[in-house]
Protein backbone atom coordinates (compact mmCIF):
# COMPACT_ATOMS: atom_id res chain seq x y z
CA UNK A 1 0.00 0.00 0.00
CA UNK A 2 2.86 2.54 1.24
CA UNK A 3 4.69 1.59 -2.54
CA UNK A 4 1.40 2.14 -4.27
CA UNK A 5 1.02 5.31 -2.46
CA UNK A 6 4.93 6.50 -3.36
CA UNK A 7 4.17 5.91 -6.81
CA UNK A 8 1.14 7.83 -7.17
CA UNK A 9 2.74 10.77 -6.32
CA UNK A 10 5.81 10.85 -8.47
CA UNK A 11 3.39 10.03 -11.28
CA UNK A 12 2.88 12.82 -13.53
CA UNK A 13 -0.76 11.80 -14.61
CA UNK A 14 -1.95 11.23 -10.94
CA UNK A 15 -0.84 14.69 -9.87
CA UNK A 16 -2.39 16.28 -12.65
CA UNK A 17 -5.81 14.48 -11.70
CA UNK A 18 -5.57 15.83 -8.02
CA UNK A 19 -4.02 19.17 -8.77
CA UNK A 20 -7.30 19.60 -10.85
CA UNK A 21 -9.50 18.45 -8.28
CA UNK A 22 -7.80 20.71 -5.74
CA UNK A 23 -7.48 24.16 -8.47
CA UNK A 24 -11.54 23.06 -8.54
CA UNK A 25 -12.13 23.27 -4.72
CA UNK A 26 -10.29 26.13 -4.60
CA UNK A 27 -12.18 28.24 -7.38
CA UNK A 28 -15.68 26.99 -7.20
CA UNK A 29 -16.29 24.21 -4.17
CA UNK A 30 -14.67 26.41 -1.08
CA UNK A 31 -16.57 30.01 -2.31
CA UNK A 32 -19.71 28.17 -2.74
CA UNK A 33 -19.93 26.36 0.59
CA UNK A 34 -19.01 29.84 2.03
CA UNK A 35 -22.10 31.54 1.32
CA UNK A 36 -24.64 28.06 1.31
CA UNK A 37 -23.12 28.15 4.41
CA UNK A 38 -22.06 31.06 6.53
CA UNK A 39 -23.28 32.51 9.75
CA UNK A 40 -27.18 33.16 8.58
CA UNK A 41 -27.14 29.72 6.47
CA UNK A 42 -29.83 28.39 8.77
CA UNK A 43 -32.01 30.97 7.93
CA UNK A 44 -30.87 31.36 4.31
CA UNK A 45 -33.68 30.50 1.81
CA UNK A 46 -32.60 28.24 -1.18
CA UNK A 47 -34.96 30.10 -3.52
CA UNK A 48 -33.11 33.19 -3.25
CA UNK A 49 -29.76 31.40 -4.07
CA UNK A 50 -30.03 31.87 -8.31
CA UNK A 51 -28.06 34.82 -8.62
CA UNK A 52 -25.30 32.80 -6.49
CA UNK A 53 -25.80 29.38 -9.29
CA UNK A 54 -25.47 31.95 -12.10
CA UNK A 55 -22.16 33.18 -10.40
CA UNK A 56 -20.66 30.23 -10.27
CA UNK A 57 -21.27 29.31 -14.09
CA UNK A 58 -20.30 32.83 -15.17
CA UNK A 59 -16.86 31.82 -13.18
CA UNK A 60 -16.88 28.63 -14.54
CA UNK A 61 -17.00 29.97 -18.22
CA UNK A 62 -14.59 32.35 -17.48
CA UNK A 63 -11.54 29.67 -16.22
CA UNK A 64 -12.59 27.33 -19.42
CA UNK A 65 -11.90 30.53 -21.38
CA UNK A 66 -8.78 31.55 -19.89
CA UNK A 67 -7.40 28.83 -17.30
CA UNK A 68 -4.48 31.11 -16.67
CA UNK A 69 -6.43 32.48 -14.05
CA UNK A 70 -5.79 29.46 -12.17
CA UNK A 71 -3.13 27.68 -14.24
CA UNK A 72 -0.10 30.59 -14.26
CA UNK A 73 2.79 32.15 -11.85
CA UNK A 74 0.25 34.85 -11.90
CA UNK A 75 -2.96 33.07 -10.71
CA UNK A 76 -4.08 35.05 -7.91
CA UNK A 77 -7.39 34.56 -5.59
CA UNK A 78 -8.84 37.85 -6.63
CA UNK A 79 -9.34 36.62 -9.78
CA UNK A 80 -9.38 32.80 -9.48
CA UNK A 81 -11.51 32.32 -6.60
CA UNK A 82 -15.38 32.49 -7.23
CA UNK A 83 -16.05 34.91 -4.60
CA UNK A 84 -12.51 36.85 -4.73
CA UNK A 85 -11.66 36.16 -1.45
CA UNK A 86 -8.08 34.15 -0.45
CA UNK A 87 -7.91 30.91 -1.13
CA UNK A 88 -9.13 28.06 1.12
CA UNK A 89 -5.86 26.15 1.64
CA UNK A 90 -2.91 28.93 0.18
CA UNK A 91 -0.39 26.35 0.85
CA UNK A 92 -2.16 23.88 -1.61
CA UNK A 93 -2.65 26.29 -4.58
CA UNK A 94 1.34 27.31 -4.00
CA UNK A 95 2.38 23.97 -4.25
CA UNK A 96 0.38 23.15 -7.76
CA UNK A 97 1.58 26.35 -9.36
CA UNK A 98 4.98 25.63 -8.11
CA UNK A 99 4.58 22.13 -9.71
CA UNK A 100 2.78 23.41 -12.69
CA UNK A 101 6.19 23.41 -15.26
CA UNK A 102 6.42 19.85 -14.42
CA UNK A 103 2.79 18.69 -15.55
CA UNK A 104 2.37 20.21 -19.13
CA UNK A 105 -1.17 18.95 -19.39
CA UNK A 106 -2.68 20.82 -16.02
CA UNK A 107 -4.06 23.41 -18.11
CA UNK A 108 -6.25 21.18 -20.61
CA UNK A 109 -7.44 18.73 -17.56
CA UNK A 110 -8.66 21.90 -16.09
CA UNK A 111 -10.71 23.13 -18.90
CA UNK A 112 -12.15 19.64 -19.42
CA UNK A 113 -12.91 19.30 -15.91
CA UNK A 114 -14.41 22.33 -15.27
CA UNK A 115 -16.42 21.61 -19.17
CA UNK A 116 -17.94 18.73 -17.34
CA UNK A 117 -19.03 20.29 -13.97
CA UNK A 118 -20.21 23.07 -15.69
CA UNK A 119 -22.90 20.86 -17.91
CA UNK A 120 -24.02 19.48 -14.32
CA UNK A 121 -24.29 23.14 -12.83
CA UNK A 122 -26.51 23.61 -15.31
CA UNK A 123 -29.00 20.02 -15.15
CA UNK A 124 -28.73 20.93 -10.96
CA UNK A 125 -29.89 24.40 -11.47
CA UNK A 126 -32.16 24.18 -13.99
CA UNK A 127 -34.84 25.48 -11.94
CA UNK A 128 -33.58 28.78 -11.66
CA UNK A 129 -33.34 29.66 -15.43
CA UNK A 130 -33.77 33.56 -15.87
CA UNK A 131 -37.44 33.59 -16.43
CA UNK A 132 -38.38 30.48 -15.05
CA UNK A 133 -40.98 30.19 -12.54
CA UNK A 134 -38.55 30.51 -9.31
CA UNK A 135 -36.91 33.46 -11.01
CA UNK A 136 -40.34 34.97 -11.50
CA UNK A 137 -41.31 34.86 -8.49
CA UNK A 138 -42.17 37.76 -6.21
CA UNK A 139 -39.68 37.81 -2.91
CA UNK A 140 -43.17 37.21 -0.74
CA UNK A 141 -43.37 33.82 -3.00
CA UNK A 142 -40.44 32.91 -2.62
CA UNK A 143 -40.87 33.31 1.94
CA UNK A 144 -44.19 31.02 1.04
CA UNK A 145 -42.28 28.38 -0.24
CA UNK A 146 -39.06 28.52 1.83
CA UNK A 147 -37.03 26.06 1.21
CA UNK A 148 -33.47 25.42 3.37
CA UNK A 149 -29.97 25.88 1.61
CA UNK A 150 -28.61 22.54 2.06
CA UNK A 151 -30.19 18.93 2.84
CA UNK A 152 -28.94 19.11 6.24
CA UNK A 153 -31.89 17.85 7.95
CA UNK A 154 -32.87 15.03 6.09
CA UNK A 155 -28.68 13.99 6.10
CA UNK A 156 -28.94 14.57 9.61
CA UNK A 157 -31.92 12.40 10.50
CA UNK A 158 -30.64 9.32 8.58
CA UNK A 159 -27.10 9.74 10.47
CA UNK A 160 -28.96 9.88 13.69
CA UNK A 161 -30.89 6.73 12.89
CA UNK A 162 -28.12 4.84 10.82
CA UNK A 163 -25.80 5.62 15.03
CA UNK A 164 -29.40 4.75 16.61
CA UNK A 165 -29.51 1.30 15.32
CA UNK A 166 -26.18 0.40 15.05
CA UNK A 167 -26.28 0.41 18.92
CA UNK A 168 -29.90 -0.55 19.13
CA UNK A 169 -30.17 -3.04 16.43
CA UNK A 170 -34.07 -4.70 17.58
CA UNK A 171 -35.46 -1.41 17.70
CA UNK A 172 -38.52 -1.00 15.79
CA UNK A 173 -38.83 1.99 13.25
CA UNK A 174 -41.79 3.59 15.35
CA UNK A 175 -40.30 3.21 18.51
CA UNK A 176 -37.31 5.32 16.86
CA UNK A 177 -39.79 7.54 15.85
CA UNK A 178 -41.26 8.10 19.25
CA UNK A 179 -37.70 8.56 20.79
CA UNK A 180 -36.65 11.14 18.92
CA UNK A 181 -39.98 13.16 18.50
CA UNK A 182 -39.85 12.88 22.16
CA UNK A 183 -36.73 14.48 22.51
CA UNK A 184 -37.17 17.65 19.67
CA UNK A 185 -40.50 18.26 21.01
CA UNK A 186 -39.52 18.64 24.98
CA UNK A 187 -42.03 15.95 25.50
CA UNK A 188 -41.05 15.20 28.83
CA UNK A 189 -41.47 18.66 30.01
CA UNK A 190 -45.00 18.56 28.71
CA UNK A 191 -45.32 15.33 30.61
CA UNK A 192 -44.65 16.73 33.88
CA UNK A 193 -48.28 18.31 34.70
CA UNK A 194 -49.62 14.61 33.61
CA UNK A 195 -51.66 12.54 36.33
CA UNK A 196 -51.70 9.17 37.25
CA UNK A 197 -54.47 8.75 34.81
CA UNK A 198 -52.69 10.24 31.56
CA UNK A 199 -49.77 8.23 32.45
CA UNK A 200 -51.83 5.06 32.64
CA UNK A 201 -53.76 5.86 28.88
CA UNK A 202 -50.20 6.44 27.48
CA UNK A 203 -49.30 2.92 28.72
CA UNK A 204 -52.32 1.87 27.29
CA UNK A 205 -51.98 3.24 23.85
CA UNK A 206 -48.22 2.00 23.76
CA UNK A 207 -49.38 -1.47 24.43
CA UNK A 208 -51.96 -1.28 21.47
CA UNK A 209 -49.52 0.15 18.98
CA UNK A 210 -46.81 -2.39 19.81
CA UNK A 211 -49.13 -5.38 19.80
CA UNK A 212 -50.33 -3.86 16.55
CA UNK A 213 -47.84 -5.37 14.74
CA UNK A 214 -46.54 -2.56 12.49
CA UNK A 215 -42.75 -3.16 12.94
CA UNK A 216 -43.58 -6.95 11.89
CA UNK A 217 -45.76 -5.36 8.43
CA UNK A 218 -42.82 -2.99 7.39
CA UNK A 219 -40.23 -5.80 7.52
CA UNK A 220 -42.64 -8.26 5.80
CA UNK A 221 -42.83 -5.51 2.78
CA UNK A 222 -39.23 -5.18 3.25
CA UNK A 223 -38.71 -8.77 3.05
CA UNK A 224 -41.49 -9.23 -0.06
CA UNK A 225 -40.25 -6.00 -1.85
CA UNK A 226 -36.19 -7.32 -1.80
CA UNK A 227 -37.79 -11.27 -2.78
CA UNK A 228 -39.58 -9.28 -5.78
CA UNK A 229 -36.57 -7.54 -7.58
CA UNK A 230 -34.49 -11.06 -6.75
CA UNK A 231 -36.85 -12.77 -8.79
CA UNK A 232 -37.03 -9.88 -11.73
CA UNK A 233 -33.45 -10.32 -11.39
CA UNK A 234 -33.36 -13.90 -12.03
CA UNK A 235 -35.57 -13.56 -14.97
CA UNK A 236 -33.88 -11.62 -16.90
CA UNK A 237 -30.61 -13.54 -16.25
CA UNK A 238 -32.49 -16.82 -16.96
CA UNK A 239 -34.21 -15.25 -20.45
CA UNK A 240 -29.96 -13.79 -21.29
CA UNK A 241 -29.27 -17.12 -21.01
CA UNK A 242 -31.86 -18.99 -23.05
CA UNK A 243 -31.57 -15.96 -25.39
CA UNK A 244 -28.14 -16.52 -25.65
CA UNK A 245 -28.29 -20.33 -26.35
CA UNK A 246 -31.31 -20.15 -29.10
CA UNK A 247 -28.32 -17.50 -30.90
CA UNK A 248 -26.02 -20.52 -30.64
CA UNK A 249 -28.04 -23.09 -32.13
CA UNK A 250 -29.05 -20.74 -34.99
CA UNK A 251 -25.76 -20.05 -35.36
CA UNK A 252 -24.62 -23.62 -35.08
CA UNK A 253 -27.18 -24.45 -38.17
CA UNK A 254 -25.66 -21.44 -40.79
CA UNK A 255 -24.01 -23.24 -43.41
CA UNK A 256 -20.25 -21.85 -44.11
CA UNK A 257 -19.78 -20.56 -47.31
CA UNK A 258 -16.11 -20.78 -48.41
CA UNK A 259 -17.19 -19.26 -51.73
CA UNK A 260 -15.59 -15.75 -52.63
CA UNK A 261 -18.00 -15.07 -55.18
CA UNK A 262 -20.77 -15.69 -53.15
CA UNK A 263 -19.47 -13.95 -50.10
CA UNK A 264 -19.08 -11.31 -52.35
CA UNK A 265 -22.87 -10.95 -53.06
CA UNK A 266 -23.81 -11.58 -49.37
CA UNK A 267 -24.96 -8.23 -47.54
CA UNK A 268 -27.17 -7.54 -44.57
CA UNK A 269 -28.60 -9.86 -42.11
CA UNK A 270 -26.50 -12.88 -44.07
CA UNK A 271 -23.74 -11.62 -44.14
CA UNK A 272 -23.77 -11.08 -40.52
CA UNK A 273 -24.72 -14.38 -39.52
CA UNK A 274 -22.03 -15.77 -41.72
CA UNK A 275 -19.71 -13.67 -39.64
CA UNK A 276 -21.22 -14.58 -36.03
CA UNK A 277 -21.09 -18.45 -37.29
CA UNK A 278 -17.60 -18.44 -38.13
CA UNK A 279 -16.47 -16.65 -35.25
CA UNK A 280 -18.56 -19.83 -33.09
CA UNK A 281 -16.61 -21.87 -35.06
CA UNK A 282 -13.13 -20.49 -34.21
CA UNK A 283 -11.90 -18.91 -37.40
CA UNK A 284 -9.30 -16.85 -37.29
CA UNK A 285 -10.62 -13.54 -37.60
CA UNK A 286 -9.91 -10.22 -36.52
CA UNK A 287 -11.23 -8.72 -33.44
CA UNK A 288 -15.57 -8.37 -33.95
CA UNK A 289 -15.23 -4.82 -32.99
CA UNK A 290 -12.55 -3.72 -35.46
CA UNK A 291 -15.01 -4.78 -38.84
CA UNK A 292 -18.41 -2.80 -38.46
CA UNK A 293 -19.16 -2.15 -41.79
CA UNK A 294 -20.28 -4.51 -44.80
CA UNK A 295 -17.53 -4.46 -46.94
CA UNK A 296 -14.72 -4.83 -43.98
CA UNK A 297 -16.91 -8.18 -43.33
CA UNK A 298 -16.88 -9.30 -46.18
CA UNK A 299 -12.92 -8.99 -47.00
CA UNK A 300 -12.22 -10.27 -43.58
CA UNK A 301 -14.15 -13.35 -44.63
CA UNK A 302 -12.45 -13.68 -48.34
CA UNK A 303 -9.41 -13.12 -46.36
CA UNK A 304 -9.87 -16.11 -44.48
CA UNK A 305 -10.92 -18.44 -47.33
CA UNK A 306 -7.62 -17.77 -49.11
CA UNK A 307 -5.48 -18.18 -45.62
CA UNK A 308 -6.99 -21.11 -44.27
CA UNK A 309 -9.38 -24.45 -45.15
CA UNK A 310 -12.00 -25.96 -42.56
CA UNK A 311 -11.15 -29.45 -41.88
CA UNK A 312 -13.12 -31.70 -39.76
CA UNK A 313 -13.94 -28.69 -37.19
CA UNK A 314 -10.38 -27.65 -37.30
CA UNK A 315 -9.11 -24.16 -38.82
CA UNK A 316 -5.91 -25.26 -41.11
CA UNK A 317 -3.45 -23.01 -42.50
CA UNK A 318 -3.23 -22.82 -46.03
CA UNK A 319 0.23 -21.31 -45.43
CA UNK A 320 1.46 -24.35 -43.45
CA UNK A 321 -0.10 -26.97 -46.14
CA UNK A 322 1.62 -25.70 -48.92
CA UNK A 323 4.75 -25.43 -47.02
CA UNK A 324 4.66 -29.22 -46.73
CA UNK A 325 3.78 -29.60 -50.09
CA UNK A 326 7.23 -28.14 -50.80
CA UNK A 327 8.92 -29.90 -48.73
CA UNK A 328 8.02 -33.51 -49.97
CA UNK A 329 6.16 -33.95 -46.54
CA UNK A 330 3.12 -34.71 -49.07
CA UNK A 331 3.47 -36.84 -51.90
CA UNK A 332 1.17 -36.16 -54.72
CA UNK A 333 0.29 -38.98 -57.09
CA UNK A 334 2.84 -39.39 -59.78
CA UNK A 335 4.97 -40.11 -56.52
CA UNK A 336 2.66 -41.98 -54.51
CA UNK A 337 2.81 -44.33 -58.49
CA UNK A 338 6.00 -44.25 -58.56
CA UNK A 339 6.75 -45.65 -55.19
CA UNK A 340 4.18 -48.61 -56.20
CA UNK A 341 5.85 -49.48 -59.28
CA UNK A 342 9.38 -49.93 -57.00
Amino acid sequence: MERNLYNALHCKPTLTELATLALYAQAITHPYMRQIRGPNSGTTNMLHLGPLHLKVELHIDKIISNPELLVSANATYTTGAMDGKEWETPDAVAAILKMAPELPHLSNLVVEFFTGAQGKWICFTSEFTPGGLIDEATDSQKDLAWMPATNDLNEGILGVFHRFMRAKPGTSLHMFNAQLMCQNNDTEAFMENFDEADHAHLRIVACEEDASGLENQRQTKLTEYAQKKTDEKMEEVNKAKQKKADNVARLAAVELIFDKTIIEKTKGKKLQDQLDALYQAGAPLPLKKLITKADEKRNAIKALIDSHSFVDGDWVSKTAVNDDLGSGGIQNDEDVQSDEEE
